[in-house]
């Protein structure tokens, strides 16, 4: 094992973690065990043990204490992400001075609900040094008049904001807090939104909230995001993706797919759905790839063949096939040629969800149309 390169073993250490969630943390048990074998592995492992600061306010009795301990020990030199979990306001001052005595802190991974009436945590996020934000369980509201100002700072050093909602209390444009982010945030490059997942609220993210954060990000798209990935979240039901949804736009005059078409973006991950113009009568007349942009090096899309409400499942077979869901696909195939205009194109990743029933028929079509596409496609079925 000394035999290897420093650079190897570090690389090799590097994988040392535990998955939570979304996150792979250092698995610091592990690590500390590794540390005990040599001089040269505690020097190697001693960086990935401390990269990451994971702590709760409900535990901190003495704030004051973990303060002064954190700032004289290995996370001071080696910390670069923080977990914290907000249970109320009280430990907020102690935190923000404890990030900032963190000199390379580069990633908060901020949960708890951010009630409004205790915006104190916003200060944490005006942290010189962050680069990356996890907002997790944010809950989408109005803003109190007497804690408009909590919101009202920048912080352009950060450009990758994750974004983690739960169920709207209110309707999308009276969420003052989601009109606010651009503000605050006004050089992201990477934007990734998703509702929660687990035991929180379901958030319905479908097309109509797709083109309110379109609009809310409007600059950005135009300027520095070049990476966005939006969690549609729609329930697998026709009646969902079709329905007429409040337009809460038609005084602003912008469309959602023209504000994408002339974005920057160079990654998207996005539903089929979300790409539709308002309510339509049917998606395989509507569905239009032309409005991605020409500068994508990757496209993530999602799209759900659908079933209709019918009891008998051969009727529902022999119904589809003849019409809406696989004109549909085909159509997709179809617009899928169109993505040669995007030059630099190097991945087309197309997620299918098809029910069961339809399989033999949606199959039989991706065959055929996949023999004839032109783009370098990784096609995953589910």
């Amino acid at each position: 094992m000394e035999a290897l390169p420093e650079e190897l073993l570090d690389r090799i250490v590097s994988y040392v973690t535990l998955s939570r969630g979304d996150r792979c943390l250092p698995d610091r048990l592990t690590l500390r065990a590794l540390s005990r074998t040599s001089p040269q592995l505690r020097r190697i492992t001693e960086p990935h043990r401390y990269r990451v600061l994971d702590f709760y306010t409900q535990r901190l009795d003495e704030p004051q204490q973990l303060a002064i301990t954190t700032s004289s020990s290995a996370y001071t030199r080696h910390a670069t992400e923080v977990l914290v979990e907000i249970a109320s306001s009280a430990h907020v001052s102690t935190i923000q001075h404890l990030l900032i005595a963190l000199p390379k802190l580069q990633v908060l991974d901020l949960s708890g609900t951010y009630w409004l009436n205790d915006s104190s945590w916003l200060k944490l996020l005006q942290t010189p040094s962050l680069r990356t934000v996890y907002l997790r369980q944010f809950s989408p509201q109005e803003i109190y008049e007497d804690m408009s100002m909590n919101w009202e700072f920048s912080n352009p050093s950060i450009n990758t904001l994750h974004v983690h909602m739960l169920e709207l209390e209110t309707f999308w444009v009276d969420c003052d807090n989601l009109r606010m982010l651009p503000k605050m945030f006004p050089n992201i490059a990477s934007l990734h939104v998703r509702a929660c997942s687990g035991d929180y609220v379901f958030c319905d993210l479908n097309n109509a909230v797709f083109g309110y954060f379109i609009y809310l990000w409007r600059v950005q798209l135009e300027t520095t995001m070049r990476n966005l990935a939006f969690g549609h979240t729609d329930n697998n039901i026709l009646e969902r993706y079709l329905e007429a949804a409040t337009d809460v736009f038609e005084d602003k005059g912008f469309s959602a797919q023209q504000l994408l078409k002339h974005s920057r973006l160079e990654h998207l991950k996005v539903d089929t759905n979300c790409l539709l113009p308002r309510a339509v009568a049917n998606r395989s007349k509507a569905l239009d790839l032309s409005v991605l942009p020409t500068t994508l090096r990757t496209l993530y899309l999602r799209h759900v063949v659908l079933i209709d409400d019918t009891p008998d499942p051969k009727k529902k077979a022999r119904d589809v096939r003849n019409r809406e869901e696989m004109a549909c696909l085909v159509r997709l195939f179809v617009e899928m040629r169109s993505l040669k205009r995007c030059t630099d194109l190097v991945k087309v990743t197309l997620a299918l969800l098809v029910p069961h029933e339809l399989a033999d028929v949606a199959l039989g079509i991706i065959r055929e149309a996949t023999s004839r596409l032109r783009v370098p496609l990784d096609l995953v079925l589910e």
